[in-house]
């Protein structure tokens, strides 16, 4: 149930930022829900937008929402003068902590469940 309302609540949060813009495609792959969306935004405005729902959304943490130009690069925050990722846990960047190893999978696990939780007993 859990994976389904995030799911759910991914797609709704990109349908409000890139429904007029935007070709669908989603599917569940055993790593999880995929969505592939196609638009005619610039690789620049795509990536804004993006980062706008991983930023507000209550459930946005939990997301990782990749923008790939046409010419099949990825666009990057600090490409375009954004913030990098904090890690979930803590303040430093997501980067650092992922390659440092600075949280236990229960950690972070235990606050993924946290944020799912809080986001469930609003609806």
């Amino acid at each position: 149930r859990e994976a389904d309302t995030a799911a759910a609540a991914m797609g709704k949060a990109l349908a409000g930022v890139f429904a007029d813009t935007a070709l669908w495609h989603e599917r569940w792959l055993p790593t999880g829900f995929e969505l592939w969306i196609s638009t005619d935004l610039t690789r620049e405005e795509a990536k804004r937008r993006a980062v706008e729902i991983e930023e507000t959304h209550p459930l946005g943490r939990l997301f990782d929402i990749d923008v790939i130009g046409s010419d099949l690069r990825p666009a990057s925050r600090t490409e375009f003068g954004l913030p990098e990722r904090h890690c979930i846990l803590c303040d430093r960047p997501a980067r650092y902590c992922m390659r440092a190893g600075t949280h236990t999978y229960r950690e972070i696990l235990n606050h993924i469940r946290q944020i799912t939780d809080d986001y469930l007993a609003t609806l």
